[in-house]
């Protein structure tokens, strides 16, 4: 089988040159606390230059509080506010050797440009809470951070994009809640840096998008087809191009390009199914929710020399994984 590209046309997939990816980055804000670096009175360059140029009512006044009208979200036009897409203004990403795409600078600064409930500000409160409820790994903080959450969910839900909860996004299925996300892929990471990564459950993309900055190749199997090619613009509109989509059923993940070093899986399977376990490397991670109605677990299986162990992380509630692709 031929694999999608991000753009959606088909071609044989090849390999990347060595330091085609990106390093992940931060314009970082200087944290009090020791692990997400939430809380900081400080701001960074970018976010200082928005408030610059930034600070004006709608009705043409001065603010008199530049720092609050920035919270309130009064003196800033977002690309999504304003009904358009994030098109034209970014650049490629600074090329680094090693590690995974990430948004460049200019992409940081536009994204910055949250209202109301989806600035910044906004943003690192739910890191705060992240960091409370037990997670601990920086890289999965800092991308967390940088991702905008409110582009992956209808603008009418935007104001509640930071909220630690599941949102709808249509064809009966979420956007899973932050915390879920950041716990997943901390699990993914727990043994190190990854290369190769398969995700089944495309979903809204913000899955995808958070893996694509954390790890160096991104395979998402999506079922629904109308949700896939949503997800592929956004991470197109991101300048996230680490990743590589097809369209099938997620019971069967992808063979053609296994094995892979780790798997995700977004939706809960009755069973953990044997394909996903065969295209697993040797040393590779699953994450899987696995069970049915209100009873089910998170699981991470590790595959092992003489087999696979199996751990049992926490109840947690998730969409059905089902069979058969959508149109």
């Amino acid at each position: 089988m031929r694999p999608a590209t991000p753009h959606g046309t088909e071609r044989e997939y090849s390999e990347p040159a060595a330091g085609a990816y990106p390093r992940h980055s931060t314009d970082s804000i200087g944290p009090p606390c020791p692990r997400c670096g939430a809380g900081q009175g400080g701001r960074s360059a970018g976010s200082r230059r928005l408030l610059d140029r930034g600070c004006r009512r709608r009705r043409g006044r001065r603010c008199r509080d530049r720092l609050s009208c920035g919270r309130a979200g009064l003196c800033v036009d977002h690309p999504v506010a304003a009904g358009s897409h994030l098109s034209g203004r970014f650049q490629q990403p600074e090329q680094l050797a090693g590690g995974a795409a990430l948004m460049s600078r200019e992409q940081d600064d536009l994204l910055r440009r949250g209202i109301g409930m989806t600035s910044q500000r906004t943003r690192e409160r739910l890191i705060q809470r992240l960091c409370e409820e037990g997670i601990a790994n920086q890289r999965v903080l800092d991308v967390i951070r940088k991702t905008p959450r409110h582009l992956f969910v209808d603008e009418a839900l935007a104001h509640r994009a930071y909220e630690d909860t599941a949102l709808p996004i249509g064809h009966n299925q979420t956007i899973s809640q932050p915390y879920m996300v950041a716990r997943m892929s901390e699990l993914l990471l727990a043994a190190g840096p990854l290369d190769k990564v398969m995700e089944i459950g495309t979903g809204s993309g913000y899955q995808t998008a958070v893996l694509s900055q954390l790890v160096e190749r991104v395979f998402s199997v999506e079922r629904i087809k109308g949700l896939q090619d949503r997800a592929k613009e956004r991470l197109v509109e991101l300048n996230l191009r680490n990743v590589v989509f097809r369209w099938g059923d997620g019971w069967e993940g992808w063979p053609a390009l296994a094995p892979y070093n780790g798997i995700i899986v977004t939706a809960v399977a009755t069973d953990v199914p044997q394909a996903l376990l065969d295209q697993l490397a040797p040393g590779g991670r699953l994450v899987i929710p696995v069970g049915a109605g209100e009873v089910q677990q998170l699981m991470l299986i590790i595959r092992e020399e003489n087999g696979f162990s199996r751990h049992v992380l926490g109840a947690v509630r998730f969409v059905p994984l089902l069979n058969g692709p959508i149109a």
